[in-house]
């Protein structure tokens, strides 16, 4: 019996096999992994890393934006302008109604201008 325990003891280890996260796909599939949101983190934060639009790049207001017209869009700028004639002439209206002040019918207009240039460059 003695014997039969001493050759259990002196026996090799049985052979384990390693770990799936411990082979080298999985290790491959980690660093894929942590190379994606290395680059979603670097798109999410572009403007701090790369800088925001300077005032160069982006307009003051929206006046200081051009018409589809002078943008060089023959079509939308008809539309625009057509768009533009008709919301003024309804805004004058009310205003020689007396239904707005000349304050609230110049804001109007700038609105009518916005949704003209939308409508314009939907087209």
């Amino acid at each position: 019996m003695a014997v039969m325990l001493l050759a259990v003891a002196m026996a090799p280890p049985p052979e384990r096999r390693p770990h799936p996260l411990d082979r080298p796909l999985a290790r491959v599939a980690a660093l894929g992994v942590f190379a994606a949101m290395l680059a979603l983190l670097a798109v999410i934060h572009r403007d701090d890393l790369f800088g925001a639009p300077t005032a160069a790049t982006v307009p003051a207001s929206p006046a200081d934006l051009p018409s589809p017209a002078e943008a060089g869009f023959a079509k939308a700028g008809q539309a625009y302008a057509a768009c533009l004639a008709a919301r003024h002439g309804q805004i004058d209206g009310m205003a020689a109604d007396g239904v707005v002040t000349a304050g609230q019918a110049a804001l109007f207009k700038t609105r009518a201008e916005a949704l003209c240039r939308d409508l314009a460059n939907k087209r």
